[in-house]
């Protein structure tokens, strides 16, 4: 997203060659403005569009926030600005630009209502889990409109479930993250996919359970994470730090409903500056070598060692030490029940990972090795 606006001043990059797929801010901007325009039958608008499209990305859900079931790729940019067009006709925006309240959460509140009345969850749960062509999809919910119409008149013949495969890539971390998706889908979906298992178990019950689900989600800790990502996009960059732990143990997105809930019955404003404090509060003149940096960006399984040729000296038995000491970090094949990375604290895990680099630094280390994997008296 920093990209956009930090490109305006890579004009010459395409005169190196570096990257042909590069994609230039200028052109993005007005691309999203104009397809603003054309949706909404207007003849200009404003650039704060395109800082509230992309906030609303972050709700999408990625490698760091949860990601959701009512807001996601799968929905169109039609959908999405004419959603946004109330805001709009009232000079009404989501991003508050220099300003560390930066979200106006109450604009946000009636804009993911105005997404959500669009049968969102739908839309992309059918996406997602089954084979359903895409435009049949958005033709059956313009027809129907009603939830439980909309489900009475699926044909059922397309009700075909998405499958995964695995291939192997040129780069070795590409092939390690897609074995991953291959176990997770088709052999462990009881660990990784009960969530989304209900979805397509029974589709007429998907809301409900969908509802029961999200219910005891931790709302705060998602929109405190929602929110430092934002101060650090749209209000100082500077705010970035590789120490930045603020992080939510659910795996999956609050529902809009509870999402509206909470801005109703909380305090934003305070949950901006608490937020912003915790964030001037990382320590940023620590950052962490090439063996703790390997261990915080490599896929949390065991078995790494099996996948790619390591040249760092104690990484398998520091993998081992991490494991004995906190319980279900590493994913063991062997023992899937017992995987429980969401709920375990950053800090915890840092603050393990910088004494055994510092353990394994001293002089006398090898003395205590039997072999590459074990201590001597551990």
């Amino acid at each position: 997203m920093m990209f956009i606006n930090y490109s305006y001043n890579l004009t010459k990059l395409t005169e190196y060659n570096y990257n042909k797929s590069v994609y230039f801010g200028k052109k993005l901007i007005a691309s999203i403005l104009d397809k603003y325009n054309l949706i909404n039958n207007i003849d200009d608008v404003s650039i704060n569009i395109v800082y509230d499209f992309l906030s609303l990305l972050l709700l999408f859900g990625n490698d760091i926030i949860p990601i959701s079931y009512e807001l996601g790729s799968e929905l169109s940019l039609r959908q999405i600005f004419e959603s946004h067009f109330q805001l709009y006709t009232s000079s009404s925006f989501i991003i508050n630009l220099n300003n560390i309240n930066i979200i106006n959460f109450n604009n946000l509140s009636i804009w993911l209502e105005n997404i959500k009345s669009s049968n969102s969850f739908l839309i992309i749960i059918l996406n997602r889990f089954y084979k359903m062509n895409y435009n049949n999809i958005l033709s059956l919910i313009e027809k129907h409109k009603n939830y439980d119409d909309i489900i009475k008149n699926i044909n059922e013949n397309e009700l075909v479930l998405q499958t995964k495969n695995y291939y192997l890539d040129n780069n070795s971390y590409q092939t390690l993250y897609n074995y991953i998706i291959f176990k997770s889908e088709n052999m462990i979906d009881d660990i990784f996919n009960r969530h989304y298992k209900i979805f397509y178990d029974e589709i007429k019950n998907a809301q409900n359970e969908y509802n029961n689900i999200t219910k005891n989600i931790n709302t705060k800790d998602y929109l405190t994470q929602f929110i430092s990502l934002n101060q650090i996009f749209f209000f100082n960059f500077d705010l970035y730090s590789p120490y930045n732990t603020i992080y939510s143990n659910d795996n999956i997105a609050p529902s809009i409903s509870m999402i509206q809930q909470f801005i109703k019955m909380n305090d934003m404003t305070k949950l901006h500056k608490d937020t912003y404090n915790i964030i001037k509060s990382f320590n940023k003149d620590i950052y962490f070598n090439p063996i703790s940096h390997h261990l915080f960006i490599t896929p949390y399984i065991l078995d790494t060692k099996n996948f790619m040729n390591l040249n760092m000296q104690h990484i398998e038995s520091m993998m081992n030490i991490v494991n004995n000491k906190i319980n279900g970090i590493w994913l063991d094949f062997n023992n899937l029940n017992n995987f429980n990375l969401k709920k375990i604290d950053p800090i915890v895990f840092i603050n393990l990972c910088n004494s055994l680099i510092k353990f394994y630094q001293d002089n006398f280390i090898n003395k205590l090795f039997i072999d590459n994997n074990k201590l001597i008296n551990y």
